[in-house]
């Protein structure tokens, strides 16, 4: 899809959809382009599906009215090599949503800006592997979530801002993992509620950060 103008409006996906999604890829590379997704009901299933990987570049989505989905944009591979999501000087918006963002396998964010509001249960990102964001702006504002922000298994962030606020997860909160680093970064928590420990930062084995700025105010459980 390059150098388009995509618009999704009103669309149900039932539990005969290919692989439980309105829009199906074996591989999916989006540049210059503007996607709009108004009205996308998935049944437990996700708008986007692609099964080897995901490229966007120069591209703006916006995303409105997704009830009943496990996630937005999803990229997991059916066997064991895990396929890429890379996203690069885009934009995402995302409002009245269920489900997270983007659930994939291993996702990467250069120069992107996520802004995700005033969604009954979603959040930003979950990567089964790893996810590297750099150089992005990350918001979360009025979500009930899980996760909130972003969460893998290995999560490095690097040269960017986490800001979330008057925000509740069933779970964790802004970053949740098992190895996490956060360097060159700032995360601002303004009214964020969680149900288990880590409104900002949760791991199960290490947290690393150099030259980052943490602000919370008004945060627990």
């Amino acid at each position: 899809i390059n150098g388009a103008r995509v618009s999704v409006r009103d669309v149900t996906v039932t539990s005969q959809a290919w692989d439980g999604a309105a829009f199906h890829f074996e591989h999916v590379n989006i540049e210059d382009s503007e996607v709009s997704i108004h009205g996308c009901s998935c049944q437990q299933g996700q708008c986007f599906n692609a099964n080897t990987g995901m490229n966007v570049v120069n591209s703006s989505f916006t995303t409105t009215a997704v009830v009943e989905c496990v996630s937005v944009f999803e990229t997991r591979t059916p066997d064991d090599a895990p396929g890429p999501t890379n996203i690069t000087n885009s934009s995402f918006a995302a409002s009245d949503v269920s489900g997270v963002l983007f659930y994939t396998d291993q996702l990467v964010l250069q120069a992107v800006a996520v802004n995700v509001s005033d969604s009954p249960s979603s959040g930003i990102a979950s990567s089964t592997v790893a996810m590297r964001v750099a150089g992005s702006t990350l918001r979360v504002g009025n979500l009930t979530g899980f996760p909130l922000g972003i969460s893998a298994p290995d999560l490095s962030v690097r040269s960017s801002t986490l800001l979330a606020s008057n925000s509740t997860s069933r779970s964790f909160g802004m970053l949740s993992g098992e190895r996490i680093l956060v360097e060159g970064s700032s995360i601002v928590l303004q009214g964020v509620r969680t149900q288990q420990a880590g409104s900002g930062i949760n791991s199960k084995e290490w947290i690393k950060m150099v030259d980052t700025v943490v602000e919370a105010d008004d945060c627990g459980p």
